[in-house]
C-alpha cells in the first residue's frame, strides 16, 4: 500500500524490513478521524509490532522534527529491553507534522492524567 511505499517497506524508526512485523499505524486513531483522515497516507507510519502498541497506547510520539518522546509510564529498564528508540528515520512532512501534533495532544493527555494519578 501507500504507507509500504512510503517508508520504502521499512519500519519509520528502526528501518526493519521485516514485513511479517511490520504494521500501518494510524497517527491520529482511526476514531477520532473522519473518513478522509482514515485513508490518508499523511495519517500514518509504517512501525514495527513493538513500536505500533507503543504509539498507539500514547506511550510514545514524535515531534515535528522526527524525535521521539516517550512516556513517564515506561520504567526505565523496560525502555532499555526495547532497544534504542531513536527518532524518525526521515523528518516528517508538513502533513505528517500536522497529524503527528494532533497524537501528541492525545499523548499529553495521558502524561497528565498519570500524574493526576501518581501518589
Amino acid at each position: 500500500g501507500d504507507l509500504e511505499q512510503i517508508f520504502d517497506n521499512r519500519c519509520a524508526v528502526s528501518g526493519l524490513g521485516l514485513r511479517a512485523v511490520l504494521r500501518a499505524s494510524h497517527v491520529v486513531p482511526w476514531k477520532n478521524s473522519t473518513g478522509k483522515e482514515r485513508l490518508d497516507p499523511s495519517n500514518g507510519l509504517l512501525l514495527s509490532a513493538n513500536l505500533d502498541a507503543l504509539f498507539d497506547k500514547f506511550l510514545i510520539t514524535f515531534d515535528a522534527d522526527g524525535r521521539i518522546w516517550t512516556s513517564e509510564a515506561l520504567d526505565k529498564d523496560e525502555l532499555v529491553k526495547l532497544g534504542p528508540l531513536t527518532k524518525l528515520r526521515v523528518k516528517p512532512t508538513r502533513q505528517q507534522a500536522a497529524y503527528l501534533a494532533r497524537h501528541n495532544d492525545f499523548f499529553e493527555q495521558y502524561e497528565r492524567q498519570l500524574r493526576a494519578k501518581a501518589p
